[in-house]
C-alpha cells in the first residue's frame, strides 16, 4: 500500500459530481500525481440550521498500478467542498432534495 503525505491537494483534476435522486449521494472522480481516486459523499438536510451537512465522505483511491493508496491524511472535506463549489453541487444538491420531497408527500 503506498502513502501519501499531502493534506490538501492542490493540483488534481476532478469531473462533475453525478448526484443521485433525492440528492442524498453524491459522487465523482479525482485524478492528481497518477492516482484516481472515488469518492462518494452522503448529503443531509439539516433542519436545526436550515443547511445542507455533507455526513460522511468515502473515498477510494489508487496508482497507475492499480495499488491502493492511503487517503487518510488528505483533507478530503476541502477536497469536496472545492469541488462541489466549482460545479455549484450544493445548489443541485438541495434542489433534488426538495423534489424528492415534493414528490414523496404529494396525495
Amino acid at each position: 500500500m503506498n502513502t501519501t503525505t499531502l493534506s490538501t491537494l492542490e493540483n488534481y483534476s476532478a469531473n462533475k459530481p453525478y448526484v443521485s435522486y433525492g440528492g442524498r449521494d453524491v459522487s465523482f472522480e479525482v485524478e492528481y500525481d497518477g492516482n484516481y481516486m472515488e469518492v462518494n459523499v452522503e448529503m443531509k438536510w439539516c433542519g436545526r440550521y436550515d443547511e445542507l451537512v455533507i455526513e460522511a465522505i468515502h473515498a477510494e483511491c489508487y496508482d497507475e498500478n492499480e495499488e491502493v493508496v492511503d487517503v487518510t491524511s488528505l483533507d478530503l472535506d476541502t477536497l469536496v467542498v472545492e469541488v462541489f463549489e466549482a460545479n455549484n453541487t450544493f445548489g443541485e444538491v438541495e434542489m433534488k432534495m426538495e423534489e424528492a420531497y415534493h414528490n414523496d408527500h404529494r396525495g
